[in-house]
């Protein structure tokens, strides 16, 4: 596991974990670095910055509940933007805040298959293994949705379809978020 960098331990002194770019293993070990230090220091409150396009379900699912069970107060800001599993990460936050010109995004588990040999493919086992367990990841993300929006599971899923940027006024609305800032 990679070092804390000297901006990152800066920022976290000032109660800031910063997550930008694409969600994935490395942007889960910081997460669980800072929250490992913070717990030395009694759980103090924190920010999350979020920009990020998404990335992995599986990291991304991870970081949520690291950030869900950290016991200290968490706000989420999204700055620029919140996209996929970026947005369900902010889920986890006991408040949830967007930049006035901020972007949401959620939409459906998206299966990868780009390099994939047409052999695995083909093979049934392997598929319908992928395909259950990213059903699986797909219902854990619509019930966190579902939760902290309070809105019906058939409207998370119908704004899930769409699959576009919600403005953050738009976010607010569908209870994404808490609160423009």
């Amino acid at each position: 596991m990679e070092k804390l960098s000297s901006l990152q331990l800066d920022l976290l002194e000032k109660g800031i974990i910063d997550l930008r770019g694409e969600v994935e293993d490395s942007m889960f070990e910081y997460v669980r670095e800072c929250v490992g230090l913070l717990s030395l220091e009694d759980n103090p409150p924190i920010h999350v910055k979020i920009t990020s396009e998404g990335g992995s379900v599986v990291s991304g699912l991870f970081i949520y509940d690291l950030l869900r069970l950290y016991p200290g107060h968490k706000t989420g800001v999204v700055i620029g933007f919140a996209r996929s599993i970026a947005a369900v990460i902010l889920q986890a936050c006991d408040k949830r805040e967007a930049a006035k010109n901020s972007l949401l995004l959620i939409h459906g588990v998206k299966i990868g298959m780009r390099g994939v040999p047409l052999d695995e493919i083909c093979d049934n086992k392997e598929f319908r293994k992928k395909l259950e367990n990213s059903r699986a990841a797909q219902e854990q993300i619509y019930l966190i949705l579902k939760s902290k929006t309070k809105k019906s599971k058939s409207d998370v899923v119908a704004l899930c379809k769409e699959d576009r940027d919600l403005l953050a006024k738009e976010a607010l609305a569908f209870g994404l978020i808490d609160e423009i800032i």
